[in-house]
């Protein structure tokens, strides 16, 4: 079999062994560049090569390769060309391959834990960016251990007896705009046991049907009545207990 140089096309007669060497490179005797002689194999010698195989001056054209022809020099830069080649394959591919985890995990917590993203201060920016920029909406999210009551009065209504008043005041301590929270208010008696409950929804608490979300930093002030409370009245006052949950 042949082998063509690539760097001045003389061709070489290589055998099993010479392939086997320097995991198969050669140096051309003509120009002693060194190259992977199982890369540059021909099946036969061109026409026009075959008929100068007889002259002397085919010695440039068609030669013999022998194993002296590379040295052990030129078999140690192979190989460490080879090592090093490997080597930045290697590489490469690793971070390629971290790169890959990585993207796979953030894909995993953004389905499974979305609240991670959308509650991060800094990052809820850039998503919030990157959708305006894509024509897409965020997922609603929210924290309610972030809304806190800041002030809470139930009082008789001034004009019934039997009707309570509520005031109230919350605000929304997340870095991060959230759905307006449902309002659950419960009467105890003295030993902490629920004696009445009511849920009010955003729409009940705000006496408006409102769409959007409270704001981050939001201050919310709530006002309604309750009718038929005597049974947690005694005088003038509430005689019961009560607390707020935001649900």
């Amino acid at each position: 079999m042949y082998a063509q140089c690539p760097h001045c096309q003389t061709i070489f007669r290589v055998n099993t062994a010479h392939l086997n060497v320097a995991q198969g490179h050669v140096k051309c005797a003509n120009c002693q560049h060194v190259f992977d002689a199982s890369k540059n194999l021909i099946k036969e010698v061109p026409k026009e090569n075959k008929k100068k195989t007889a002259t002397a001056a085919s010695v440039h054209q068609t030669a013999t390769l022998t194993e002296d022809d590379l040295t052990d020099e030129d078999i140690a830069d192979v190989v460490k060309n080879s090592k090093k080649s490997r080597l930045g394959t290697v590489i490469v591919w690793s971070i390629i391959s971290v790169f890959l985890i990585g993207l796979l995990g953030l894909q995993y917590t953004w389905f499974m834990y979305p609240e991670v993203f959308l509650q991060n201060a800094q990052l809820r920016p850039v998503l919030v960016q990157g959708c305006e920029l894509a024509g897409c909406q965020l997922p609603e999210t929210r924290n309610l251990d972030a809304i806190h009551m800041q002030e809470r009065i139930v009082q008789i209504h001034p004009e019934s007896p039997d009707m309570l008043q509520v005031n109230a005041t919350f605000v929304n301590d997340a870095p991060f705009p959230q759905p307006y929270p449902i309002l659950e208010l419960t009467f105890e008696d003295r030993h902490g046991k629920a004696i009445a409950q009511r849920r009010f929804t955003p729409k009940e608490y705000l006496n408006v049907d409102i769409k959007e979300e409270m704001q981050a930093g939001a201050i919310v002030h709530v006002r309604f009545d309750l009718i038929d409370m005597s049974y947690v009245i005694e005088g003038n006052s509430v005689m019961e207990g009560y607390r707020f949950e935001f649900l």
